[in-house]
Order: C-alpha cells, then sequence, then structure tokens
C-alpha cells in the first residue's frame, strides 16, 4: 500500500495537484467512489505495474469504513499519513546526525563513535 501511495503522492507533487484532484482524476465513473477497476487504471498513469490482488490489498488497507471502494476522505488520510510517516523518518534521521555531532563537540571520540559518525556522513 506504502509504494502505491508513494506513487499517488509523487504524482501530486509533480503535477501540483491537490488530494481532491487526484481523486477526481481517479473517480472516471464520477460517483465519488473509487473502486478496484478505477484504481487499476490509474496505477498505470502514476507509473506502476502492480496486480490487481495488489490493488486490491492496498484498498483494503485505505478502506477504513470497510465498504470496498475509497472515497476522497479515505484516500486523502492514508496520503497524509504517508507524508506524516515520511516526515518523522526524516526527523529521525537528523536527530541521529545531530547526536553524532554533539559526539565530536565533547572533544574525544573512541573508535566505534568514530565510525559511527562516519557512517552518518556517508549515509546522509
Amino acid at each position: 500500500a506504502n509504494v502505491c501511495i508513494g506513487a499517488f503522492e509523487r504524482y501530486m507533487r509533480q503535477n501540483q495537484a491537490r488530494c481532491v484532484d487526484l481523486f477526481r482524476m481517479i473517480d472516471q465513473s464520477g460517483d465519488d467512489q473509487c473502486d478496484l477497476d478505477e484504481m487499476c487504471t490509474v496505477m498505470k498513469l502514476v507509473g506502476l505495474t502492480v496486480s490487481r490482488e495488489a490493488v486490491k490489498a492496498m484498498i483494503d488497507f485505505i478502506d477504513k469504513d470497510g465498504n470496498g471502494v475509497l472515497d476522497a476522505k479515505e484516500l486523502e488520510n492514508s496520503i497524509r499519513q504517508f507524508r506524516r510517516a515520511r516526515w518523522e523518518r526524516r526527523m529521525a534521521a537528523e536527530h541521529q546526525r545531530r547526536a553524532g555531532l554533539a559526539v565530536l563537540d565533547q572533544g574525544v571520540i573512541d573508535r566505534r563513535q568514530a565510525q559511527l559518525f562516519l557512517s552518518y556522513l556517508t549515509c546522509s
């Protein structure tokens, strides 16, 4: 599900689209619900090749009311959660980087701390 949601989010950034714009693009029938067929079609538009079963699993994951289709609010909430999780990962990595730099500020470091610091430099 995260791969699909990530592709939606990337598509929105590249096309300067809002969640409601993405939803309207997916909802070809105009019934304010995105079903399995509509989601399978849009996967190709956002550059993903996924099986019908994988799309169904993604819908089931996002579909909070359990009706088998997605509404605009469910899609928006899933994209918001994806963005929040990505931001939290970035903040955790930044915290680790700052902790490594704080070790250097102490003046003396041992071999393990030096290796840890160098690994932070090469990962960022």
